[in-house]
């Protein structure tokens, strides 16, 4: 029997912050049925030319859809959405999260917790406050397809956006402990479409004054192609991209390596590179660990979370990162693992930080026999990483 108890008090909350302008943001996940095509619905106040809206994001495998809804649009959509293809929904208002579970058998739970976000979300359809990467009248931005003709942010685009501003926001930091001088040498390993590339050319000329040789390595050239036009027309003269592969790179005088989301072994190829090039900053945000995961056979205790898929999995997430930060930390770099942008952003949200304490011709014994000793825990004959280090 249906419990619509819960989903009629979660809905009654919802039409009130709507109401009295408290509304932040909902999410609706976990479908009900695996080939329904939207995976999550994801929603927030916008205030366009038509008015206040409620901007509505639905997202797929391979795409982004978006519409603006009237406050009693969205309230329908959200009920018929909770009745026929989710079983999770949460919303934030400046004081309070609130939390709806609709469980298989009909039953529901409601909660809610204080919320950590107390200010008010601007409803400006492209707010963007105390940014580091502007996009009013910023050229490689809507040549990136990220703003529109005006300059305006796509509502597709907005979590790009945020994205670049928060990579930025958090070189800022690093910069703060380990500064580069004007002209510094920056390698961008695996740059894709250039995202990050050119908003930390931005940063650097528009904010700290300075002007880097900031070079992207991508090994599609179809991309690299496209980034050099942009950086032309943008006037970005030490800006410029390479067709290469990681380990096709040869530099040896690198201030800053960054390697975004490169791909399983491609991410020990890039941090490789920026050791032996003796690096400043090493910064990377992994991607995929199938080289440990496909190796990992304890004979120990540990062997019981081997036996699970999805156990395995994470636990190779963090092994493999782990090792990474050691064998950074046993080359003389100071390390920090941590989350960096929300999982609703991204799933790939670990982000790898060294920088460079002492430089060393050779690693730490002590640190590399202790990650000997986690490997023979689980039963690795070796990490990608280790190996290339050993062998150069």
């Amino acid at each position: 029997m249906n419990d619509t108890k819960n989903v009629t008090e979660f809905v009654r909350l919802l039409v009130k912050s709507i109401s009295k302008k408290t509304f932040q943001q909902a999410r609706l996940y976990n479908k009900r049925n695996k080939a329904y095509a939207i995976s999550q619905l994801r929603a927030r106040p916008v205030k366009i030319k038509e008015g206040y809206k409620i901007s509505v994001i639905s997202r797929t495998d391979t795409q982004d859809f978006t519409k603006n809804y009237t406050e009693e649009e969205f309230i329908e959509h959200v009920k018929e959405q909770l009745t026929e293809h989710f079983f999770i929904a949460e919303f934030l208002t400046n004081q309070y999260k609130y939390f709806l579970t609709i469980y298989p058998n009909g039953k529901s739970k409601l909660r809610h917790k204080v919320s950590d976000q107390k200010t008010s979300l601007s409803l400006e359809h492209n707010a963007i406050k105390n940014r580091f990467i502007k996009a009013e009248n910023n050229e490689y931005l809507r040549l990136l397809n990220i703003t529109g003709a005006n300059y305006t942010v796509k509502n597709k685009s907005q979590d790009k956006f945020k994205q670049i501003n928060k990579y930025v926001e958090i070189i800022h930091d690093i910069l703060k402990k380990k500064n580069l001088e004007d002209g510094a040498k920056i390698v961008d390993m695996g740059s894709g479409k250039g995202y990050l590339t050119f908003a930390l050319y931005d940063y650097f000329q528009t904010y700290r004054k300075q002007t880097p040789l900031i070079t992207g390595i991508e090994m599609r050239p179809e991309l690299v192609n496209q980034c050099n036009e942009i950086a032309q027309k943008c006037g970005y003269d030490m800006l410029r991209f390479k067709c290469k592969m990681i380990q096709e790179v040869e530099d040896d005088a690198i201030d800053m390596l960054i390697a975004l989301h490169a791909c399983d072994t491609a991410t020990d190829d890039a941090i490789f590179k920026g050791i032996k090039a003796n690096a400043k900053i090493i910064l990377c945000a992994p991607c995929c660990h199938k080289q440990v995961r496909k190796r990992m056979n304890p004979t120990n205790i540990m062997a019981k979370i081997s036996e699970h898929g999805i156990l395995k999995e994470r636990q190779a997430e963090i092994l493999t990162d782990t090792i990474r930060a050691m064998i950074l930390e046993a080359h003389g770099y100071k390390t920090r693992v941590f989350e960096f942008i929300s999982t609703s952003h991204t799933p790939k949200n670990v982000l790898i930080v060294g920088l460079q304490e002492e430089s060393r011709k050779e690693p730490d014994l002590n640190k590399m026999k202790e990650i000997q000793t986690l490997k023979d825990m689980w039963g690795i004959s070796f990490h990608y990483l280790e190996r290339l280090v050993q062998n150069n």
